[in-house]
């Protein structure tokens, strides 16, 4: 089930207890309590169900489901100096690619743009994730290509194989 749908039915159920408190309190504190109560929770929950909805970029700073600590395939990207970074990004989990709003950082470009050519220079997917810097939490977004996490290691050939040689130390020259 999509988030649009579970945040859709949370707002229609907070809904329809207001609905029904409303409707049949008649003069009950704990009936006007409740849809006070259910009314209040359903404004942050229309806020993100509509930030959800919308079809432009989304700010990473209200993408409060979504994990970035976990590398995301970049398709693509877009600079807009002074205002955002926008990076299209691969969703895990086969989701839908979902536009995202980075704030504009220079350092942060430049990074951006040499990590783009070097995976296209080896041919290979650019990868994005937030990284925390520091004890005060403050994050940056760190960038890779596909193919620095591809090296493996030979494997060691086992010592009874026949087909390698092996060197005995005592053996003389």
């Amino acid at each position: 089930m999509s988030l649009v749908a579970i945040s859709f039915i949370i707002c229609f159920m907070l809904a329809a207890v207001a609905g029904w408190a409303a409707v049949t309190s008649a003069g009950r504190l704990s009936r006007k309590i409740a849809a006070l109560a259910a009314l209040t929770l359903l404004v942050p929950a229309g806020y993100g169900s509509i930030s959800e909805l919308l079809g432009r970029p989304k700010p990473a700073s209200n993408a409060w489901l979504e994990d970035f600590t976990t590398y995301h395939t970049v398709i693509a990207w877009k600079i807009h100096e002074d205002k955002a970074i926008y990076l299209w990004l691969e969703m895990p989990d086969g989701q839908e690619p979902r536009v995202f709003a980075f704030p504009y950082d220079t350092s942060t470009v430049s990074r951006l743009q040499k990590a783009g050519e070097r995976a296209k220079s080896l041919a290979s997917k650019l990868l994005a994730r937030l990284e925390e810097t520091g004890p005060a939490g403050a994050t940056r977004l760190e960038f890779t290509s596909q193919t620095e996490f591809r090296r493996t290691l030979p494997t060691k050939p086992a010592p009874d194989d026949e087909n390698v040689f092996q060197l005995d130390e005592k053996s003389e020259t």
